[in-house]
């Protein structure tokens, strides 16, 4: 019996296995041998059933089946060269050869075009659907060489990948990702069985232009029927598969129970070609005393169906989460610094000492029984003007509902004015307090943004006083220009200094976003911060972000965009900033990083004692076969290009699926035999130079299973040791190699922060500055 973390890992590595390696001799399956639905759980209104049925019922209605029909098969063959640039005139490039045939060939029609039942999977992660759209046609050949019609029966399978998006109106839509031919799908064959020589010869030749041209021609067709397709869905079918989208424990799959218990290999007995196939077994307790077992088909090499049992088994490891991709957390302290940088940039003194307080105190004084008397006092003063300014300590608190931040802006200014009845120059000492509100606004299209409104004078903040003594008639009068500035500075600091405020606000709020959009190079890809919404909570900013993971086409190949509406917020715990990356963003940088290929190494040439161990090894279990290792020996690695990462509490594990190949010579196109390995490595994380870099502290070999042996069976654990220094001595130093490169996190550095620190939980990554 295994154990459920173990058949996860292997699932996995069968997938990659059997989609990848071109050596191992097993036919692939294009239906899945299970007798459960594997995409959406059961439900009243079978969503399973019901997307399918309205994607077959809304291609029907595109008028595909048409479309195949009338596919001017043979004009777009014959044009060979001459067709137009693009994919398919790469496509007839590759068939020109073929063209003296084509010539012989009278006819070529497609006929009797079906749309079979319709597939649908959930990928293991549980955030995409792949349906397959299985075509069935008649193509019908005349040519001279043959004297009657021939008939050919073909089959082609067509997958898309569906997702779920959301546009700008916060609508959630199912798009088409992902759309192409399923590879091998591709059935061609005589209607009527098996013909003469020469009409097989025909086929055979006509199947080798087709196997080029009709998979992508058919693709060219239907991936934008299907996508306009999902663009006239029902608005309530769509919610409801997005919201039954997350993926269901595998039990609840199995039996509909809490857990599942035993799962087994059923059966690992050679076939008739004398290649060893797999059998899974699954036994759960169902209600009452029964058992429920499912024991899936011996010819279980279809890729999607063991990525399907993958998804089966991890789902339960893999629960709704309402933690957002990333978070960038911002303290008000880091509100206030920010905030108080770009009024200083904007010259916010400047401002003050630009108030026109005696044009603002005439128009105060204006109407009235003593206007007239208080206007004939102001034209006796020359000149009134603030000769300093300085904004005090700025302050950012949060208020009471912990929702809104109080930003107050103190301000301390020296005003003087003089008269020609005096000569002494008068100066008044004024301070004032501006305060405004920083909340979460959304528009009408549900788009959340920060903003800063209310401003204006604190009340009771007003002070105006004199900085010297005064004689008693300057002072009657320093008293009437200080009653008159009481209303109008107020008023002035509204007008000419909130929007200085609002202004500077709006420029921190840009740098932040500027900020999160800066994209992160991950060797060939790069990573993409998408800014979704802000949150304030208990006096903390949140920058809700997304994540968009680019090949090196500039295609998104990952998406991170589900935020619920109830979220999981971090907490600042005394620090002022926090950056917060979720376990899957993480797992497909560390992907990214890595873009596992294949390494073929010459061991005997590079790594001679490790070539000697290996030799000795195999001796152990078969001398013949290690005799046959020769010194062009190759050993070709093979790694799964999603790992899987398990966080805790200041530790970090990767648990990866790998493909080991050992070849005898570089002549051989049979490996010996083939190693499915369960491996594992410890993750150091540190930071160098605004990067922030992983490193695989050693990797084992946790479990090894023999996926194909050219040798007769064995006891894979008797390579353990030699298997372990082969993956430490190739595979080791190449994928340290890679996650050299690191991952970009000069965000800190650009808000003022010169070092980080890094820390571990449970399901997230979190970046801290420093503590001095």
């Amino acid at each position: 019996m295994f154990q459920i973390g173990s058949l996860i890992v292997l699932c996995g590595l069968l997938a990659q296995t059997t989609a990848l390696l071109e050596a191992l001799p097993v036919p692939l399956d294009q239906n899945l041998p299970l007798a459960v639905t594997p995409a959406l759980a059961p439900s009243p209104t079978d969503l399973a059933g019901s997307l399918t049925g309205a994607l077959s019922n809304g291609l029907l209605s595109e008028g595909l089946l048409g479309i195949l029909e009338n596919l001017p098969l043979l004009d777009i063959l014959k044009t060979g060269g001459n067709a137009p640039s693009g994919l398919l005139g790469g496509l007839l490039g590759k068939v020109t050869s073929l063209t003296p045939l084509l010539n012989d060939i009278i006819d070529l029609k497609i006929t009797n075009p079906q749309l079979l039942e319709l597939g649908l999977v959930q990928s293991p992660d549980g955030h995409r659907l792949y349906v397959t759209i299985p075509l069935g046609m008649i193509l019908n050949v005349k040519t001279p060489l043959v004297g009657s019609l021939l008939k050919l029966a073909v089959k082609l399978n067509i997958t898309a990948e569906l997702l779920a998006v959301t546009d700008e109106q916060k609508r959630v839509h199912l798009v088409v990702g992902d759309c192409t031919h399923s590879p091998g799908s591709l059935q061609i064959s005589l209607l009527d069985g098996l013909g003469p020589l020469p009409i097989q010869s025909l086929v055979d030749n006509l199947t080798g232009i087709l196997n080029n041209v009709l998979p992508e021609l058919v693709q060219g067709k239907v991936c934008p029927l299907v996508n306009a397709v999902l663009s006239r869905l029902d608005v309530t079918l769509v919610h409801s598969i997005v919201r039954n989208w997350s993926p269901k424990p595998a039990s609840q799959q199995l039996c509909g129970l809490p857990d599942a218990t035993n799962i087994y290999f059923g059966d690992l007995s050679p076939n008739a070609e004398g290649v060893q196939d797999i059998r899974l077994g699954f036994q759960t307790q169902c209600p009452g005393s029964a058992t429920c077992r499912l024991l899936t088909s011996k010819k279980m090499a279809y890729p999607w169906t063991f990525t399907f049992l993958c998804g089966l088994l991890a789902a339960n490891l893999v629960g709704a989460t309402l933690t957002p991709p990333v978070v960038l957390s911002l303290s008000t302290e880091v509100i206030k610094q920010m905030l108080a940088q770009k009024l200083k940039n904007r010259d916010v003194t400047n401002t003050l000492q630009q108030l026109p307080l005696l044009t603002a105190m005439e128009e105060e004084s204006s109407g009235g029984i003593s206007g007239s008397l208080v206007k004939s006092i102001l034209q006796h003063i020359l000149w009134l003007k603030v000769t300093s300014a300085s904004i005090h300590q700025l302050q950012v608190q949060p208020l009471a509902d912990g929702r809104q931040l109080m930003v107050k802006a103190p301000l301390d200014m020296v005003a003087g004015f003089n008269t020609p009845l005096f000569k002494t120059i008068v100066e008044l000492h004024m301070e004032v307090e501006v305060q405004a509100i920083i909340h979460v606004e959304t528009s009408e299209k549900d788009h959340a943004r920060l903003v800063l409104s209310d401003c204006s004078n604190t009340g009771g903040s007003l002070r105006i006083t004199l900085l010297h003594k005064l004689s008693f008639l300057l002072q009657c009068l320093a008293d009437k220009v200080i009653s008159l500035l009481m209303p109008a500075l107020p008023k002035l600091v509204k007008s000419e200094l909130c929007p200085v405020l609002k202004a500077g606000f709006e420029d921190m709020r840009g740098e932040l976003l500027n900020l999160t959009k800066v994209p992160m190079p991950l060797n060939s890809e790069h990573l993409k911060l998408d800014f979704i919404s802000p949150v304030i909570d208990h006096g903390v900013v949140h920058l809700i972000l997304g994540a968009r993971l680019f090949n090196s086409e500039g295609k998104v190949t990952k998406l991170f965009n589900d935020v619920g509406d109830s979220l999981n917020l971090p907490t600042l715990n005394q620090t002022p900033l926090r950056l917060t990356v979720r376990k899957d963003v993480l797992v497909a940088i560390i992907a990214a990083l890595l873009h596992s290929g294949k390494l073929t190494v010459l061991l005997d040439s590079v790594l001679p004692e490790v070539a000697r161990q290996l030799k000795s090894s195999i001796k152990v279990i078969d001398e013949t076969a290690a005799e046959q290792l020769g010194p062009t020996q190759i050993v070709k690695i093979l790694s799964q290009t999603t790992p899987m990462l398990i966080l805790d509490q200041g530790n970090a594990k990767v648990f990866q699926l790998i493909v080991l190949e050992i070849f005898a010579t570089d002549k051989d196109s049979r490996p010996l035999f083939t190693l499915g390995i369960e491996a594992s490595s410890d993750v150091q994380f540190h930071i160098e130079d605004c990067l922030l870099v992983l490193s695989f502290n050693e990797i084992r070999a946790d479990r090894i299973h023999l996926m194909n042996s050219d040798i007769g069976l064995f006891n894979p654990k008797l390579l353990n040791n030699i298997t372990t220094e082969i993956l430490t001595s190739i595979l080791l130093p190449n994928e340290n190699g890679k996650l050299r490169s690191g991952i970009p996190v000069s965000m800190m550095k650009d808000l003022g922060f010169k070092s980080v620190s890094l820390s571990l939980t449970k399901d997230t990554l979190v970046v801290t500055p420093a503590s001095s």
